[in-house]
């Protein structure tokens, strides 16, 4: 009976832990499934400081190696939420992904407290070295921490299966017990 009490008891502190950390200052999901089509989508997240005038934005630490120097255009609508101008070009350099808008590379200012993006970026980052699911970093706007990004966690396994796992946990338990 312990067992499965000290059982219940992690696995609530464990979800607690996920719930508190989850998505507080995640302001970019990046889906890298398809590398020559990787994804950038805006999420609710907020601001952590303001941030003058400066260009680009640094998703900092994402390539798992340096990569050397390579730019090019990203399609979509991925912008600025303030003021709406788009992203339209990327730039690798060393481990950083750096955003940068057409008009003239300044982005204009962040706020605290407020959303940082909107919409979604596509790129082509299919011959550079990609995080792995889950990976996070830092978003810097002109040296100034934004807030985070994050590459999208392998999909969770199916209820049925989890279901199965319990069962069989269950039955294992039961089969101590009438020993």
């Amino acid at each position: 009976m312990n067992v499965l009490r000290n059982a219940v008891t992690c696995c609530l502190l464990a979800c607690l832990g996920v719930a508190h950390s989850a998505g507080a200052d995640v302001l970019l999901l990046i889906d890298v499934t398809d590398p020559s089509a990787v994804t950038i989508q805006s999420t609710d997240g907020l601001v952590l400081n303001t941030v003058g005038n400066g260009s680009p934005v640094d998703l900092a630490d994402f390539f798992t190696a340096d990569t050397g120097f390579n730019e090019a255009t990203m399609s979509g609508d991925l912008s600025r939420f303030s003021n709406g101008e788009l992203f339209t070009v990327y730039r690798n350099t060393s481990t950083t992904l750096q955003l940068f808008s057409g008009a003239g590379f300044n982005l204009g200012e962040f706020t605290a407290g407020q959303l940082a993006f909107n919409g979604t970026g596509t790129l082509d980052l299919s011959a550079l070295p990609l995080p792995g699911p889950g990976a996070t970093g830092d978003i810097n706007g002109f040296r100034d921490l934004l807030g985070t990004w994050q590459v999208v966690p392998e999909p969770v396994p199916e209820p049925s299966s989890l279901a199965l796992l319990a069962l069989g946990g269950l039955m294992l338990l039961r089969r101590r017990k009438d020993r």
